[in-house]
């Protein structure tokens, strides 16, 4: 375990707002974005918490996304305001981990786009604030 402070659930949903977030900031969720989360998941994030369904966590949490079609604004709000309040789950090599993923999916179709970028932006002015 990276931390302490045990990841549950939440932590797993928490992470499909940001992956869901990054996929929409075109306005569309295509198929090459939804195969490279797939790979993220499988080969990042499954084995981490073995008492836990991480896969079915993060994909039924992806389709309720994509069904209510919600903004890329408001899930990478919800994001933040999660990570904001439990730091402590996302220690450096988390945060590191995070930033290739979001990269990878921005990157999975047809490049990044200026919209992808801006929000690549915002990610890492998170995890990695200016002092």
């Amino acid at each position: 375990m990276d931390t302490l402070e045990k990841r549950d659930a939440i932590f797993y949903q928490n992470l499909a707002l940001l992956y869901y977030a990054m996929g929409m900031t075109d306005k569309r969720f295509v198929v090459e974005e939804k195969k490279v989360i797939i790979g993220i998941i499988k080969k990042y994030w499954s084995l981490r918490d073995l008492d836990l369904d991480v896969e079915n966590i993060v994909y039924s949490k992806l389709k309720t996304l994509v069904d209510s079609e919600m903004s890329s604004k408001a899930a990478f709000k919800q994001f933040q305001q999660y990570y904001e309040s439990h730091t402590s789950l996302y220690p450096i090599v988390i945060r590191r981990q995070l930033i290739e993923d979001v990269y990878a999916i921005a990157s999975a179709y047809a490049n990044r786009n200026k919209s992808e970028l801006v929000l690549f932006s915002q990610i890492m002015h998170l995890f990695f604030p200016s002092k």
